[in-house]
């Protein structure tokens, strides 16, 4: 029989996580609501929002699933039921997804807003919807086709009570770990990077000149904002895709991690990019005025 004290933790536990997690998809429905609610064509930027937010929404929802498995013990089964390969595949490949998204958006803004002579550059601004569209969608399928070998998860040992879930053996499981791992997080980490100090270097330049010269069209306080949010977007990007590496190297090569570093990552990392997306937008930020002056506006 377990105590009340045991119950206390187990119960923070399970319900902790699925708090953040709830936070976040409720976070993310408004910015994807708000996004796909506006009566003009969704323009590039939006398309890659919207993207965002609907995959941090599944992604919760995923997550939320994955944290009940854990909880209750469904690995240690004899037998695996057949939704879990197909949870994993959906999850591990929502996650990639919304990484792709993120550095992708960044990157639109560094192409769009980046002042730049090269050729290149300037064909992809001319053209910047059709290479939008065509980015997502090549994305959106090798996103998930790169986690398809998930489906053949299997018991090493059925005979052995300490057995573990893993591939079959035509399947090198180091290599295939190092490939997603790079595709899921090393790769869009690489490319977020440059393209956000890129632009916040343009947009803190620009700022300083227009307060030294009192001109300009905007306010300089605006461009300190989209920097501020964007070197904070950049910090939870890079601190969560650094946490989720350490854990499936960690796990994979050396001792197996608690899930639940996982979960809280992916809560926090769905809840931060959320709330840091609302406030680099102007139109989601102009609703969230709205939405909260609204009712202060009728109380008074």
């Amino acid at each position: 029989m377990l105590s009340n004290d045991t119950r206390a933790p187990n119960r923070l536990r399970m319900w902790l996580p699925a708090l953040f997690l709830l936070l976040g998809a409720v976070l993310n429905s408004y910015n994807l609501l708000a996004t796909l609610g506006h009566p003009r064509p969704l323009q590039p930027s939006s398309l890659i929002i919207g993207l965002i937010s609907s995959a941090n929404v599944l992604l919760n929802a995923t997550t939320l699933a994955m944290h009940v498995v854990e909880s209750e013990h469904v690995l240690q089964r004899a037998r695996l039921p057949l939704y879990l390969p197909v949870l994993l595949v959906v999850w591990l490949g929502t996650s990639a997804v919304s990484f792709w998204s993120v550095a992708l958006l960044s990157t639109l803004y560094c192409i769009t807003v980046v002042r730049s002579s090269s050729p290149l550059l300037l064909t992809v601004r001319r053209n910047v919807g059709v290479v939008v569209r065509a980015g997502l969608t090549l994305m959106l399928v090798s996103s998930y086709l790169v986690f398809l070998p998930f489906l053949s998860l299997q018991r090493q040992n059925v005979t052995c009570v300490s057995s573990v879930v893993g591939f079959p053996v035509r399947l090198n499981m180091y290599v295939y770990v190092a490939s997603f791992i790079s595709y899921m997080l090393l790769l869009p980490m690489c490319t977020m990077l440059p393209t956000s100090l890129r632009l916040v270097f343009f947009l803190f330049s620009h700022a300083l000149s227009m307060k030294a010269h009192h001109g300009g069209v905007g306010s300089p306080d605006s461009y300190l904002l989209v920097c501020g949010v964007t070197v904070a977007l950049v910090w939870v990007f890079i601190c969560t895709l650094i946490t989720i590496t350490i854990f499936y190297i960690h796990s994979t090569y050396y001792s197996k991690l608690s899930a639940d570093f996982l979960f809280y990552t992916f809560s926090f990392y769905c809840l931060a990019s959320a709330t840091l997306l609302s406030a680099s937008n102007l139109p989601l930020r102009q609703r969230l005025q709205v939405l909260f002056c609204r009712p202060c506006a009728v109380q008074g």
